[in-house]
């Protein structure tokens, strides 16, 4: 996304639509697997915080290195 122009909107739209499909793949392997954890939503929520903080630096970086030249 760091590479093209979009919109804030856009970029999030994006972000968020990664992190649910991220979400869905790891309540996917836990279902099959049967691995349950005690605590799904604090580990829900924690990916959620550091999805977010490396979706960022990564669209920055990008941005910042292909546009800044």
């Amino acid at each position: 996304m760091g590479i093209t122009h979009p919109s804030g909107l856009i970029v999030i739209a994006v972000g968020v639509c990664l992190w649910l499909l991220q979400t869905f793949a790891v309540y996917l392997y836990a279902t099959i697997s049967k691995q349950w954890s005690r605590f799904a939503a604090l580990y829900w929520l924690t990916t959620a915080i550091s999805f977010a903080g490396a979706y960022a630096v990564i669209f920055f970086l990008t941005a910042n290195i292909v546009h800044g030249r």
